[in-house]
């Protein structure tokens, strides 16, 4: 069995305040289950790290810990080429949201799995084009 996930939902697993809602994820990923994401998902991951340590949310060492954490994870990020005509192009027009976004529903979609996202407007549109999320 194998998931889908963003970068929202592994950021969340740092927080203590934020973590339970995507437990059953941690728990899939720690047991070695095959997660799929976009090709943006790392550099996602570490730009809300960065920012979190510029709140004062998290330290450095803490965000570097949990990067370790993550490196030890199933997580595969797949391509989008090419470009035109690309699930995520067509699902970013038909949901009118970044191709950001559109990369992680149209990982789920191309996998046919379930997507972890706490992101709002993933969460929202997903349904429209047949994913379904967990939040």
């Amino acid at each position: 069995m194998s998931f889908a996930l963003d970068a929202s939902a592994a950021v969340a697993l740092h927080f203590l305040e934020e973590r339970a809602r995507f437990e059953a994820m941690e728990e899939r990923l720690a047991s070695g289950e095959e997660a799929f994401t976009a090709p943006n998902f790392f550099q996602e991951v570490m730009e809300a790290l960065r920012g979190a340590i510029r709140d004062g949310r998290t330290t450095s060492a803490l965000a570097s810990a949990w990067l370790a954490v993550l490196d030890a994870y199933n997580i595969h990020p797949l391509s989008i080429h090419p470009c035109a005509g690309s699930a995520t192009w067509i699902i970013a027009e038909q949901l009118n949201m970044s191709a950001d976004d559109a990369a992680y529903i149209a990982v789920a979609k191309s996998r046919g799995v379930e997507l972890f996202s706490r992101d709002a407007i993933i969460v929202r549109r997903a349904g429209r084009v047949g994913v379904t999320v967990k939040t």
